[in-house]
């Protein structure tokens, strides 16, 4: 038995009547037979390929249900049993929404393939309704239907979303395949290699010269960081206490290479350490402020400072991205009363 009325919290997303077999886009079974007498012996094994893996993602699949949902319906025939078929779960505290907004954010959300296929989801309040009115109620029993009335197209959901978010752009991604997706998190990795590899190199080089007494890195911040030192203690009116330049050395070592490091496998903890470093030793290495303009080093240190501010900029954008949860947009929507 479901429940008679199951309330729609997103009420930005428009709704459409169930799914009609009769009228479904054409499977890629009539795509594989359209191609059998083409010319294309390379496509048609690409999709055959394409076909026996998703053919066997959703036995699988299947399988796992019907194997959880046997298992529990073995139980004590005085057993009451609830079995509660959850569809996507949206949320402005996480969920699905958590893992689209970013790529709103970056205008280049939008649906995968044509658009055309069917979305199933329902609201976390509304899901929570459903599993406390199943607890409570021995009328609930069986097999119960954790979703809204009606389905959506993905093309509409996007379209909403984006809409809901600040009429952010939705890129259609007809031709974007599981290839593509590939590529594009290998490229994805390769640039955070490439970013990172500035880091990493810098610390193996000043690891290696490190020595006793801190290598050649520790004879060039000497004299800055006594400076630096020597300027803040001015202003602050107050004596700071002495540092060894070894120590220095060392912790920037450490923030470079494990920054680095974390950061090459995208862990934002990575990104912290790379931008505490930058934020605090660029100052002091490249200390432009303390020549005239018209001096050779002047010029040279400002660029060196300018790419740090760069790179910083980089690494806020990337922290930012990962920070970007759907709790920090106002994601207004108009309220509706649940059903009782």
């Amino acid at each position: 038995m479901r429940p008679n009325k199951l309330s729609t919290n997103l009420t930005s997303f428009p709704t459409r009547s169930p799914m009609n077999l009769a009228s479904s886009p054409p499977s890629s079974t009539t795509n594989l037979k359209n191609l059998t007498s083409s010319d294309e012996p390379e496509k048609l094994e690409e999709l055959r390929r394409t076909e026996q893996a998703r053919s066997q993602m959703h036995k699988n699949i299947n399988k796992v249900c019907r194997e959880w949902e046997g298992t529990t319906l073995k139980t004590n025939k005085d057993v009451r049993v609830a079995l509660i078929r959850i569809s996507v779960v949206l949320g402005k505290d996480g969920g699905a929404l958590a893992m689209m907004i970013p790529f709103f954010q970056m205008f280049a959300g939008g649906p995968l393939g044509t658009g055309q296929q069917w979305f199933s989801w329902i609201h976390m309040d509304d899901l929570m309704n459903v599993i406390y009115e199943a607890l409570t109620k021995p009328s609930y029993q069986g097999v119960i239907n954790g979703t809204a009335p009606n389905p959506v197209r993905l093309g509409e959901m996007c379209q909403q979303l984006g809409s809901v978010l600040g009429n952010f752009k939705v890129v259609r991604n007809s031709e974007l395949d599981l290839e593509q997706q590939r590529e594009m998190g290998f490229f994805s990795f390769l640039g955070r290699v490439l970013f990172a590899s500035l880091f990493i190199l810098s610390a193996w080089q000043m690891f290696n010269d490190f020595g006793v007494d801190g290598g050649p890195a520790a004879t060039e911040l000497a004299p800055k960081l006594h400076l630096a030192k020597s300027h803040l203690s001015s202003r602050l009116g107050v004596t700071l206490p002495s540092v060894e330049v070894k120590q220095v050395v060392a912790a920037i070592i450490a923030l470079k290479g494990v920054g680095g490091l974390l950061f090459v496998i995208g862990n934002i903890f990575g990104a912290y350490l790379l931008a505490v470093y930058l934020a605090v030793f660029s100052p002091i290495l490249y200390d432009f402020y303390n020549y005239g303009p018209e001096e050779r080093h002047f010029s040279l240190l400002l660029t060196e400072f300018l790419q740090s501010v760069a790179l910083f900029g980089a690494l806020l954008f990337f922290i930012g991205m990962k920070n970007s949860t759907p709790t920090k947009r106002n994601l207004k929507r108009t309220p509706k009363p649940k059903a009782a």
